[in-house]
């Protein structure tokens, strides 16, 4: 049962960050996709742990960074960098759903490098399923596959860590 529910987490991540890519494609830009998906992975998160106002928080503070990441980022280094920030916040922002502080921790590094992870891999796969199909719109939209790998592998990560870092022993008379 507990697989089950890792598996539905992961793919809620990713469709959030799918809907978030895709509804931030109204925006018209860039920016405007990268904020919405990151943002739609941490209001996913807080929603999926049953935690509306750790869902708030979490939204808006990436939302923030990941703006803010995304235009220092495009008159730097390259706006990609907004990816593993906006990581950074949703583990940041959601300690909150965790008791241990080795799971903490772990969420604070895990979750940004294994959702940039997510976000690489899925250009990968989406790059080379519409190669493999002889499709230049599937190719296209290798930044989307990007966003919804981020939002699958972030929430997948942030799930695996509750469910084995942040188990209460048996002998102390609390349940997880």
């Amino acid at each position: 049962m507990k697989r089950l529910h890792g598996v539905i987490w992961s793919l809620l991540g990713l469709l959030a960050a799918g809907v978030g890519w895709t509804a931030g494609g109204l925006v018209g830009s860039n920016m405007g996709r990268t904020i919405f998906a990151a943002t739609l992975t941490a209001v996913a998160l807080g929603l999926l742990a049953r935690r509306p106002r750790v869902a708030l928080l979490a939204g808006l503070a990436t939302a923030t960074a990941a703006s803010l990441a995304f235009f220092v980022g495009r008159t730097t280094i390259t706006p990609l960098i907004a990816w593993p920030v906006a990581g950074l916040v949703i583990g940041l922002s959601s300690l909150a759903l965790l008791r241990r502080p080795r799971a903490r921790v772990a969420a604070v590094v895990a979750t940004p490098l294994l959702g940039l992870l997510g976000f690489v891999l899925g250009v990968v796969v989406t790059a080379f399923a519409g190669m493999a199909a002889n499709d230049p719109v599937l190719a296209g939209q290798f930044l989307w596959g990007g966003a919804a790998g981020f939002g699958l592998l972030t929430i997948a990560t942030f799930r695996v860590l509750a469910a084995c870092l942040d188990r209460v022993p048996a002998s102390t008379g609390g349940a997880s």
